[in-house]
């Protein structure tokens, strides 16, 4: 997802429904914030911003937005998405798909139905299909125009991202198929992959009787997507890793890392500046402004506690203030506490340690915790 940050005047939370929270907090887990490091009221801490959403891969709305702040895109809530499609189908008189395409892209390969996934005030997105190939396709239309009137810097950075998507090819990275603009319409088309089971954390939390060992499975390959980001050329980190984020075909257990609108490509020291990500997830260095890959580890670390205990991270906190001061000061969560697989907890604790202690994505997957995953045999979660 492109995800750009714009200064708000308060702190924006999802009201989406999450998995179950030793204290829930009512908003919902937190937006991803943008750089501000105090607030006008004095509420130092608590970076106030809203990101501006362009999904480059499938799940597209967030039903509440605080204030002026909006979302365009998708965050994996499938089940919100299949009702729209359903609606669709019942108000053209259809089934799932419309009987007839709408239109197709320059080459006639690309069709898009009238089915639609996902809406934003710039970007909307539909159902679509790849004639060639024969498989299910996310065809999305950004509105270029409304896009510039918002803030013209985020044209450039539209294309920039877009760019960037093309340049990355791997089983476990959201795919990337083609980009188009009509110029006439002032429209920026591009068609991404689609999995169909929707986001890692409403999987999850769908099924919640799940073995170690295929979680495990999902974890590895998380893992391995991460590693094809930091070791490309040049680096990239992903700054907003979190099981929303990450996309699963239900039927083959294939996980994807998605939504890299707040990816940064970095030099060759691999360093980044700007404060960005989601504060469940985020870790402590990036609010200090200078930090490397290793902060992808940490919110990996989170991901893990997620899907193995269905909490958020954090859910005993009750504002993302809270948040940043058990974030930075070291504070676990209250879910890593009260894990009891001690190979899980130490995997984890791994994961989230000290940024020098950190161990690269490629230094996980050789970690004995992945041993015999692929055997027969099955754990269960304590």
């Amino acid at each position: 997802m492109l995800k750009k940050g714009i200064v708000a005047s308060k702190c924006v939370r999802e009201s989406k429904s999450v998995p179950p929270r030793s204290k829930p907090r009512e908003d919902g887990p937190s937006q991803p914030v943008g750089h501000r490091r105090q607030d006008n009221d004095g509420s130092s801490g608590c970076p106030r911003v809203f990101q501006l959403h362009l999904n480059f891969g499938h799940a597209f709305t967030r039903r509440q937005m605080g204030d002026a702040a909006e979302h365009l895109g998708f965050d994996g809530q499938m089940g919100v998405v299949h009702g729209h499609v359903r609606k669709c189908a019942r108000i053209h008189g259809g089934g799932f798909f419309m009987n007839n395409l709408e239109e197709v892209d320059p080459t006639g390969r690309f069709g898009r139905y009238a089915a639609v996934l996902g809406l934003g005030s710039v970007k909307k997105v539909y159902r679509g299909f790849d004639q060639e190939e024969g498989i299910e396709v996310a065809w999305n239309r950004v509105r270029l125009r409304a896009l510039a009137e918002r803030d013209p810097s985020m044209v450039d950075r539209l294309h920039a991202e877009v760019r960037l998507l093309r340049s990355l090819h791997h089983d476990h990275i959201i795919g990337f198929h083609k980009v188009w603009l009509d110029r006439d319409a002032g429209v920026l088309n591009f068609i991404t992959e689609v999995c169909n089971s929707g986001s890692l954390r409403e999987y999850r939390d769908r099924h919640k009787h799940v073995s170690l060992k295929a979680l495990k499975k999902w974890a590895r390959q998380i893992l391995e997507g991460l590693d094809h980001l930091h070791t490309h050329d040049p680096c990239i980190i992903h700054r907003d890793l979190n099981c929303s984020n990450v996309f699963i075909n239900g039927n083959t257990g294939q996980v994807k890392i998605g939504d890299l609108g707040l990816a940064a490509i970095v030099d060759k020291d691999h360093t980044a500046h700007t404060i960005l990500g989601t504060p469940e997830f985020m870790a402590p260095e990036l609010y200090s402004e200078t930090y490397t890959e290793s902060v992808d580890i940490y919110s990996y670390g989170m991901c893990v506690l997620e899907m193995v205990t269905r909490e958020m991270p954090y859910g005993e906190c009750e504002s993302v203030v809270q948040i940043y001061h058990s974030v930075t000061n070291g504070v676990p969560p209250a879910a890593l506490r009260r894990l009891r697989d001690p190979e899980m907890r130490a995997f984890i604790q791994r994961c989230i340690g000290k940024p020098r202690n950190r161990p690269s994505a490629a230094d996980l997957l050789r970690d004995p915790f992945f041993h015999g995953i692929d055997d027969d045999t099955t754990g269960t979660l304590s």
